[in-house]
């Protein structure tokens, strides 16, 4: 009984850690976007998200794997904490919840904001939305941004993760995917018009793929 003690303590640890400094991490990423974007509009208060899209990315988006994560990760076997007791070191030198740990990763959440921001905006060309001959260039580049961080904070956390199972997989193709699909019903009513009949464009441009592509390569590598 004793050794089990033991080993939930150190991975409860370890993971609850990862989950606090993590939330921190997402949403700073999600809303710094908006600071870099600032200097684009002169701090005008534009938002960048879609409003009720924007509602969904602590709910449904980013919300499963890292639930899962929490719960049930496991970063060794409980034979090899067993075998190996300096494992349980990382408690006693506050690897995982330290000073350092944190504005580390804060850190790197508004440099990934500044990166998605520069690609998502500066380099591409922009683009009239055929149907309507609306202009969506701003639509365009603000969802894009927001599928952008919903891609690499989820990467993120599939990289942290060391129990790899079917389900891991699926709450990360669960959570991106919702995304899109929730996308494509607002893209179907006019009661959404900044993502009204824009669905379509957005996801036949190669520009669109390719951007996302150099995003989560820049800030996952």
């Amino acid at each position: 009984m004793v050794p089990l003690i033991f080993n939930h303590g150190r991975e409860a640890y370890r993971r609850n850690s990862y989950l606090v400094i993590y939330m921190f991490y997402k949403n700073v990423m999600f809303t710094v976007a908006q600071f870099w974007f600032g200097f684009e509009n002169a701090f005008s208060g534009q938002t960048l998200y879609e409003p009720f899209l924007y509602q969904g990315y602590n709910l449904v988006f980013t919300a499963f794997p890292i639930i899962w994560f929490s719960v049930y990760d496991l970063q060794y076997t409980k034979s090899e904490f067993l075998k190996n007791p300096s494992l349980y070191s990382i408690g006693l030198n506050n690897e995982c919840f330290s000073t350092i740990a944190f504005f580390s990763m804060i850190f790197n959440a508004i440099m990934n904001g500044l990166v998605i921001t520069f690609l998502c905006f500066f380099c591409e060309d922009g683009y009239v939305v055929p149907a309507n001959a609306k202009n969506a260039d701003f639509w365009f580049d603000g969802t894009m941004v927001y599928a952008a961080t919903v891609l690499i904070v989820n990467l993120a956390i599939l990289q942290k993760t060391n129990a790899h199972s079917a389900v891991s997989i699926f709450w990360f193709v669960g959570s991106v995917g919702s995304f899109w699909g929730y996308f494509y019903l607002e893209n179907l009513f006019s009661l959404f018009p900044q993502l009204y009949e824009v669905f379509i464009p957005f996801s036949i441009r190669y520009e669109t793929w390719l951007i996302l592509g150099l995003s989560c390569w820049f800030t996952q590598f």
